[in-house]
């Protein structure tokens, strides 16, 4: 058997090159909705765009959750009885947590759009 260990990388490492390769999984259709609610562009729509705008996909109140739904995406598509560990750099510590359990995913939704409006009008990190 397999064994896993996922790392869910940081703000930032949604890029030019990964833009349009979001799959719409469970767990994507719940970040586009939750995001939907309030008005904000979904991960599906900031994916689904020509080309790469730092105004949209750079800034930290929409890389958060851009960045958080590809790593959902890719879990998404891992058998999770091969999983064995899940770690998470910078910012990708909060989807640690969702993918891990340990926090539930619409709860993991509020934390990284809560940290990601943070940084509205004061860019942290990337």
């Amino acid at each position: 058997m397999s064994r896993l260990l996922v790392v869910c990388p940081g703000r930032g490492s949604y890029s030019k090159e990964t833009l349009g390769s979001l799959r719409k999984t469970p767990s994507v259709v719940a970040a586009d909705a939750f995001r939907a609610r309030l008005g904000r562009p979904t991960p599906t729509e900031m994916d689904a765009v020509e080309a790469m705008s730092s105004r949209l996909h750079v800034a930290g109140e929409n890389a958060s959750i851009l960045t958080m739904a590809a790593s959902l995406a890719d879990h998404d598509a891992l058998d999770p009885s091969h999983v064995v560990a899940v770690v998470g750099n910078s910012m990708g510590w909060y989807t640690a947590l969702a993918v891990a359990g340990a926090l539930p995913l619409e709860s993991a939704f509020h934390l990284v759009e809560t940290m990601g409006q943070y940084q509205v009008d004061n860019v942290i990190g990337g």
